[in-house]
């Protein structure tokens, strides 16, 4: 199945309407999936409040930030719970931010998941290799990620399929 980008990104928008730590970009695939993640991260993004971490190295190259992505190797209901997690909670204290809430998008993910078919592949800076337990809200436990910006908390979550790649990319302060 081939997905229409502008049916996607019609799908999502509601997900980026306010000024949250949330961005996401809706492409045509081919070439490296990471380069939409790079674009962002090297680009000029305004985010709602300034990074307070300093990390030492972080990715700059489309192959460094390519190195830093992860397979998400979950079943298909822990991706949306994941992918539901990362779009409507605040990474660091977990509560539900943003227009949209944990009913509406588990609808809009779950149909983003059909889109993208069966033999999308799917990556993220987070390590969900080792994970033992999800809670009711999608965030895996425990979780580690390879940081991709100055946030103390960053994920970012890129699907590619369907003939599209959509990159999620969420950031966070305690």
């Amino acid at each position: 199945m081939i997905a229409d980008r502008d049916t996607v990104r019609s799908l999502l928008r509601h997900l980026t309407e306010q000024d949250l730590p949330l961005r996401l970009s809706v492409v045509d695939a081919g070439g490296e999936s990471a380069q939409p993640l790079h674009s962002m991260l090297t680009g000029d993004i305004s985010w709602p409040y300034p990074p307070a971490a300093t990390h030492g190295t972080l990715p700059t190259t489309i192959e460094d930030v390519a190195a830093a992505l992860l397979p998400v190797d979950v079943p298909t209901d822990r991706l949306l719970a994941f992918l539901v997690n990362t779009c409507t909670r605040d990474l660091a204290y977990g509560v539900e931010t943003g227009p949209v809430r944990t009913a509406e998008a588990t609808t809009m993910l779950a149909r983003l998941i059909d889109l993208l078919g069966p033999e999308a592949r799917w990556r993220s800076n987070c390590d969900l290799s080792y994970v033992s337990q999800w809670s009711e809200t999608g965030k895996p436990s425990p979780l580690s990620w390879n940081p991709l910006t100055h946030y103390t908390f960053d994920r970012a979550v890129i699907g590619t399929g369907g003939g599209i790649t959509v990159t999620f990319l969420a950031v966070a302060e305690d």
